[in-house]
């Protein structure tokens, strides 16, 4: 969601919104990442002085891929987040705040970060398991190219 300063001076808040954000482009370039839903969020903006407050509940449906079998395995990124803002790069040397830029409060780059810091680095079906397809030898059998080198070792 954007919003301009200007708008914020003139609405009374704290400032409820529930809106849709479609993040299959962006989320177009993960690996991973097969698919994505519609993502449902609902933002709650306020100001504390100088800093504007974005509390954010996300949720989005993902399909994402196996890490086993490489097939497809539905996931829902269901998560609570918050963001401040801040007016100016002074302030937010020693903060984890986002400084506005022209006049308006973006949300769409901090709450997509957020989906993804909420995504699993692996995933798999239930049922699925990794099976290792060599088999560990517990003989000492030595490589017949280095035979001559095992006299060296006793």
């Amino acid at each position: 969601m954007k919003y301009t300063l200007l708008q914020l001076k003139k609405t009374k808040l704290p400032l409820t919104v529930d809106e849709t954000f479609d993040f299959k482009e962006e989320l177009n370039g993960f690996e991973d990442i097969l698919d994505s839903g519609i993502a449902n969020v609902k933002e709650t903006l306020e100001q504390h002085g100088d800093i504007y407050l974005v509390k954010a509940h996300i949720n989005i449906s993902l399909t994402l891929e196996s890490c086993i079998s490489l097939k497809k395995v539905p996931y829902v990124v269901d998560t609570d987040a918050q963001f401040e803002y801040i007016s100016s790069a002074e302030q937010s040397e020693n903060s984890d705040a986002i400084v506005i830029e022209n006049g308006t409060i973006d949300t769409r780059e901090a709450l997509l970060t957020e989906i993804l810091c909420n995504k699993p680095m692996t995933v798999y079906l239930d049922g699925e398991e990794f099976e290792d397809d060599i088999e560990e030898d517990d003989d000492d059998k030595i490589n017949p190219a280095f035979s001559s080198l095992a006299d060296l070792l006793k």
